[in-house]
């Protein structure tokens, strides 16, 4: 057994003292700032981390949708574009047979035709239940999901189309009234147009 053996001379009382009220209200108060500062600061970057996420997705879905629409337009026969509902029709070549094989093309007076040239494959674009989906006959393919603040704007140049998709990101504008929205341009020359 060991004893603590102490000086004469020191104080009983030092020996046992802990804090004073005031020293625990004051290091509580500090405890209290510093807790909620970082409570404040993860909840920020939390909502950060989100609104980046979605801006991501978002951003990665107006780049799949023009690269459909691209390709798509490409190969168009006709283009109807209808911007109030956001929507295209197109008229495309049948490339493939209905086994999935490639059609051979037939050269009339220098222009390739594939299959029958009366009966193209109709293909539109729209949105669907919160989706933009590309339609060709029965097959629907959702090409971007969650488009609700979605804007996709035709505009005709006779030989070009030009496709803008906008979208506003979710990020959070302290200074309230309009915020300027993300848009992509995608201008496409109709090959196929140029041939009729």
């Amino acid at each position: 057994m060991k004893f603590l053996l102490l000086p004469p001379n020191f104080p009983r009382a030092a020996a046992q003292r802990g804090f004073t009220q005031v020293e625990m209200f004051v290091s509580l108060a500090v405890l209290s700032i510093l807790t909620a500062a970082m409570a404040v600061g993860a909840i920020t970057i939390q909502r950060s981390f989100q609104a980046s996420q979605s801006y991501t997705q978002k951003e990665a879905d107006q780049m799949r949708l023009l690269d459909y629409l691209a390709v798509d337009l490409r190969n168009a026969l006709t283009v109807q574009t209808d911007n109030a509902t956001g929507t295209i029709q197109l008229a495309l070549p049948d490339y493939y047979q209905t086994d999935g094989t490639p059609r051979e093309p037939h050269i009339v007076h220098g222009m390739a035709y594939y299959g029958d040239p009366s009966q193209p494959v109709h293909v539109s674009y729209s949105r669907q239940n919160g989706m933009l989906v590309r339609q060709e006959g029965s097959k629907t393919t959702a090409v971007a999901k969650d488009v609700q603040d979605f804007n996709v704007a035709f505009r005709d140049e006779g030989q070009v189309i030009e496709v803008s998709v906008s979208f506003v990101p979710t990020f959070q504008n302290s200074g309230g009234g309009n915020r300027p929205g993300t848009t992509t341009i995608c201008r496409t020359l109709l090959r196929n147009k140029r041939q009729s």
